[in-house]
């Protein structure tokens, strides 16, 4: 059943007080901080100055990140978290899930350690299976199909849960969303959670309006528990 509905890519002008209405409203919801190390010192999009998250440290909200980029990459490849705490130093303790976007990724270490008190989320994409494979046996691991990638395409054909919980994300927006975790509920007899960032946005601003629409078609189907 559909346990999480998590919407990525808050930026600057995405206000706390909005969120924390929603997450009252809707405590299913889950809310994402994209990090890329080059991208976030622009402080632009989807990829805001780390800075902001200072206004989330009293929140009490349930937020990830997802590492992007070169500092995903390296953390695969060398296993070492050391870059990622230091990047974000102060603000760790804000998320309870780190996401790994590693398209493409063929070249990793098979040595690899997660930090105990996080789910790690593996990104299901072009290349990453071995990856993903190699470490979906630990505890704290699981998957998410993720084809599109934060491009707003839709998925074609939904994968069968991989782990539990599993995630999926791929066009999913407002008026596809009840349709698309009814087929979903279909074919997971595991917990799953759905996951948006193209389909949440206006003028590619996070908008809060279509995350509260999304929550409310999702309970008036009660599809969501």
């Amino acid at each position: 059943m559909l346990k999480r509905v998590t919407f990525s890519g808050i930026d600057q002008q995405t206000k706390v007080q909005d969120l924390k209405r929603l997450y009252e409203k809707y405590p299913f919801v889950e809310f994402v901080f994209l990090y890329s190390m080059q991208a976030n010192q622009k402080g632009v999009g989807r990829y805001p100055n780390k800075m902001i998250l200072k206004n989330y440290k009293n929140a009490g909200l349930p937020m990830a990140v997802h590492l992007c980029g070169q500092i995903a990459h390296d953390l695969v490849k060398n296993g070492d978290w050391n870059v990622v705490y230091k990047e974000l130093k102060g603000y760790m303790d804000l998320f309870d899930r780190i996401q790994l976007n590693i398209p493409k990724t063929k070249r990793f270490s098979r040595e690899l350690t997660f930090p105990e008190d996080k789910q790690i989320i593996i990104q299901l994409h072009e290349g990453t299976e071995d990856l993903f494979n190699c470490y979906r046996h630990l505890p704290n691991v699981v998957g998410f199909q993720d084809a599109s990638g934060g491009r707003g395409i839709a998925e074609t054909e939904w994968m069968l849960p991989e782990t539990e919980p599993f995630g999926y994300a791929g066009g999913i927006n407002p008026e596809n969303v009840v349709s698309v975790v009814e087929d979903l509920t279909i074919i997971c007899d595991y917990d799953f959670w759905i996951d948006m960032e193209t389909g949440i946005r206006t003028d590619d601003k996070f908008d809060v309006n279509k995350c509260e629409e999304i929550c409310r078609k999702l309970v008036e189907s009660g599809l969501v528990g």
